[in-house]
């Protein structure tokens, strides 16, 4: 089993209090394990408790899908012994109405409840309206490069990495052999089930081949700026008929299925968000490489999505920076504290390098500011740190401020 006590760090306050504790991020990211674990925990925490694990991808567990099943198990519970009790739910959104049950078992106050769920519709509509400010989330993505490293128990290297940006951060790549073809399945396999359960069942999504030519568009442009009208009008170019209003239905379904992330441009100066063209990166490489291969002329791309996602496990909130006419990649922004990223795969030449830190230089804050690439040097620059990109994403002290 993978540990990973960076997320068991964030639950472990909420043991026992009095609110929901929902685990959300993309399928076969790692939710599952994390649930797992926290049953320890709470073994550790607790006197004897009582646990309930439902695990919704068991077969014997497939009756909670009809509706009423799952609040004839809860009543069967609640007639069981007084004493300390938990219940554990993997991918509840596959239970009918579970909310208001849930809920229920809430306001009873005698359940510590856990949850996992694969759609960020999760998290709204009912369940906000009857939980405001009565659950936590805890959004889990797939393994960053560090623990990567070590989970596969091979020391850090330039190949090493390659081969992390072509396969991701999927945990159950690690079960398999270290061979293309089994991998490649799995991501399929994963990928298909990501498209048809969380995205298209849970959206009601009437023309799935579209659906897949968006997220298709979406892996071919990865951190490349883009916007509903240019994305539709090439969509067209491809004969893939779609308006404005669809295409953007779309991006949210595959937005709530965790399959992407959008990062909207930030106006440095002025302090708010643009409303114009936005990047969108994807929730682990190794399903973009699975639909549709490697390029080398996409390594630009590749590099600033896991900078992007390294600092969404970092705690942080990311955007595109825009500063009078230059952009900076990330604004990152945490608990008051904000970076400034810059990431390029190599500032070797002169133009490259006086163009990724000039952007930087017009800010007038002390944040720190970081251009990242692959080149193995540091330097320093007028108050701006360029140090290799590997470097940053396995000592997240740089990232501290």
């Amino acid at each position: 089993m993978i540990h990973r006590p960076q997320y068991l760090e964030q639950i472990a306050p909420f043991v026992g209090a009095p609110m929901i504790k929902v685990l959300t991020g993309i399928r076969r990211c790692g939710k599952s394990c994390l649930l797992q674990q926290v049953r320890e925990l709470l073994a550790e925490q607790v006197p004897e408790p009582t646990v309930h694990w439902i695990d919704m991808e068991l077969s014997k567990n497939s009756g909670f899908r009809q509706a009423g099943v799952f609040e004839t198990f809860l009543d069967g519970l609640r007639t069981s012994p007084q004493g300390p009790r938990a219940i554990l739910i993997d991918e509840v959104q596959e239970i009918p109405e579970w909310e208001r049950s849930v809920n229920s078992l809430l306001k009873e106050g005698r359940w510590d409840i856990y949850l996992t769920g694969s759609n960020s519709r999760l998290l709204s509509g009912e369940l906000s309206t009857l939980l405001a400010g009565r659950y936590v989330e805890i959004h889990v993505l797939p393994l960053g490069y560090q623990e990567h490293l070590q989970f596969c128990g091979r020391p850090d290297s330039p190949e090493e990495f390659q081969s992390f940006l072509r396969f991701g951060g999927l945990p159950g790549l690690r079960e398999l052999p270290e061979m293309e073809r089994p991998r490649l399945q799995y991501l399929q396999a994963v990928q298909d089930s990501v498209l048809l359960r969380d995205v298209i069942e849970r959206n009601a999504i009437r023309d799935p081949k579209t659906l897949e030519s968006v997220l298709d568009f979406a892996y071919d442009n990865v951190g490349a700026f883009t916007s509903a009208k240019s994305m539709s009008e090439f969509l067209k170019s491809q004969r893939v008929n779609i308006s404005i209003v669809t295409l953007q239905n779309y991006l949210r379904a595959l937005e709530s299925g965790y399959a992407i992330y959008q990062a909207k441009r930030y106006d440095i100066k002025g302090r708010k968000h643009l409303e114009l063209n936005s990047k969108y990166f994807l929730a682990d490489l190794g399903l973009r490489f699975a639909r549709i291969g490697s390029r080398d002329r996409d390594i630009s791309g590749l590099l600033e999505n896991t900078v992007f996602l390294e600092l969404l496990r970092r705690g942080f909130a990311a955007s595109i920076g825009r500063i009078g006419e230059f952009e900076v990649d990330f604004v990152a922004e945490k608990d008051g504290k904000r970076l400034y990223v810059q990431v390029a795969a190599t500032i070797l030449d002169p133009n490259t390098r006086e163009r990724e830190f000039r952007s930087l230089e017009a800010i007038d804050d002390n944040f720190p500011k970081y251009v990242l690439s692959l080149d193995a040097h540091e330097s320093h620059q007028d108050g701006i740190l360029q140090i290799p990109l590997r470097r940053f994403l396995l000592d997240p002290r740089w990232s501290m401020g």
